[in-house]
């Protein structure tokens, strides 16, 4: 039965550190330059799992903004790629974005 207990109290643990390193870890990788084109990481989901992401040019991108805790990407055909990051980030992913895309339009709207 103690083997039992410390087996568990091991495996909750590493569980546990796996969890709170992936959530530390992911807004950094929201996008990932990859020369002519962008990665786009939108929700904890894709970041963590790599799961619904989403494939950019970066001369399609014509608009970065930032809505409260928001950061969404326009592209040449107006349609938005919404990026959902902690609050703590979102100015660091918009900075990001800003340099990945220096030809966009940029708009920052408080709130």
């Amino acid at each position: 039965m103690d083997d039992y207990s410390i087996v568990n109290y091991v495996v909750n643990a590493i569980i546990i550190f796996a969890i709170l390193y992936f959530i530390h870890r992911r807004d950094r990788n929201s996008l990932i330059d990859l020369g002519d084109e962008v990665t786009i990481r939108g929700t904890i989901i894709s970041r963590v799992l790599n799961w619904y992401i989403k494939t950019v040019k970066k001369s399609d991108v014509v608009k970065v903004q930032l809505a409260g805790n928001y950061v969404t990407l326009f592209n040449k055909s107006d349609n938005a790629y919404d990026i959902f990051p902690r609050r703590e980030s979102a100015k660091d992913i918009f900075e990001q974005a800003q340099t990945l895309f220096p030809h966009a339009e940029v708009i920052k709207i408080d709130g």
